[in-house]
């Protein structure tokens, strides 16, 4: 099988970051079922919690009781105008039958001192003091009713006031609750994420940084998404408050990383190029020679071949330099064995297989 090196490199780099995001994933996963069980250790609070059953069965109970009231009350007051008004149509079938009588004893001269008129006359007024009677008796269990009604209403204020009071209860209980959530999540997610400040800070050259890498994915993840829907009014003010806190934090010592790695460059540049020469490994020569540039300082060793200011040209030739023209480093030689031009800093001979590096450093 052929080795390829570039190859291998990026199958290296797709297999590192593979195990990042499982790991990622399957820590993802962990952190969900636990935090779950966490949730179900506590039932968040419910309106039933605050309210006065007591208050509310005792009150319903003496509701339907006067409901039951009410309702005989009713019955009564149908039979009471069923009765008023078969005893209003006797009176009036009777009173017009007395009038029509009248007229005719006017007629036939026979009206004055007849017992017969008195006596029906007492009967229209028996009839029609009957009728009072049943309309008096109608006010009276309709007043009897609204009584009734007042109570039931009375009764039903008392149960919606306690309701009220125990919603305001139920908001209050609702704040506490997502707070103590929200500081439980928090007291989990924030050492997690401090962790994998300290994982990337720590531990990004270790040849298990593709687990640790993993690790920060999921730290990352658990502060600023997981958290999202379990976050209260105020929780967004923590999250962002961290997350500029942490930008300060890793802005700043990344800062002072490259200002660091641009001193140590200078120095190193300082030093004489056979020295910084043994100081470059056979990948960063691989990578410089892939890209055109100095192992050393990374400046590109191709130039116009009529170079005169540095500037850029698509259609002036060009040329490669032997040596770097900022740090003065030796970019290409000829190999001792065939003489072949080759980068100076990769191991062998592309032409013949002699050991460039090997035979300078011996010579050395």
């Amino acid at each position: 099988m052929e080795f390829n090196n570039k190859k291998l490199t990026r199958t290296s780099r797709f297999v590192n970051y593979i195990i990042s995001f499982a790991l990622c994933l399957f820590l993802i996963f962990l952190a969900t079922k636990v935090i779950d069980d966490l949730d179900s250790y506590k039932k968040p609070p419910e309106l039933e919690d605050f309210v006065d059953q007591k208050l509310i069965d005792t009150e319903g109970a003496k509701t339907q009781q006067i409901a039951k009231k009410i309702s005989i009350r009713q019955e009564e007051k149908e039979r009471l105008r069923i009765m008023l008004s078969l005893t209003s149509k006797e009176h009036k079938e009777k009173k017009a039958s007395f009038e029509n009588w009248l007229e005719t004893r006017k007629v036939t001269g026979y009206i004055s001192n007849d017992r017969h008129v008195l006596a029906r006359t007492e009967q229209l007024d028996a009839l029609y003091e009957e009728v009072k009677s049943i309309e008096q008796k109608m006010v009276e269990v309709q007043a009897i009713i609204d009584g009734y009604k007042k109570e039931i209403q009375e009764r039903e204020t008392l149960i919606v006031n306690n309701r009220q009071e125990a919603r305001g209860e139920l908001k209050k209980a609702e704040r506490r609750f997502e707070l103590q959530v929200f500081l439980k999540r928090l007291l989990l997610a924030f050492p997690i994420l401090l962790l994998g400040v300290f994982f990337l800070m720590k531990y990004r050259k270790h040849k298990y940084w593709p687990l640790f890498r993993g690790f920060i994915f999921f730290s990352g993840y658990v502060f600023f998404i997981g958290l999202i829907p379990y976050l209260p009014s105020y929780g967004g003010y923590v999250r962002y408050t961290v997350g500029i806190v942490l930008s300060v934090f890793l802005g700043v010592y990344t800062i002072n990383k490259l200002r660091a790695f641009i001193q140590r460059k200078k120095e190193e540049l300082k030093v004489s190029s056979q020295e910084r020469a043994k100081k470059i490994n056979d990948d960063t020569a691989e990578k410089a020679l892939d890209n055109h540039m100095c192992p050393s300082c990374g400046k590109d060793f191709i130039i116009n071949k009529y170079h005169q200011s540095g500037g850029k040209s698509t259609n002036i030739p060009t040329k490669v330099t032997k040596f770097c023209r900022h740090c003065g480093l030796q970019l290409f030689k000829d190999c001792k064995n065939c003489g072949t031009e080759n980068f100076a800093h990769l191991p062998f001979c592309y032409s013949c297989g002699d050991e460039i590096m090997e035979k300078e450093k011996q010579a050395s």
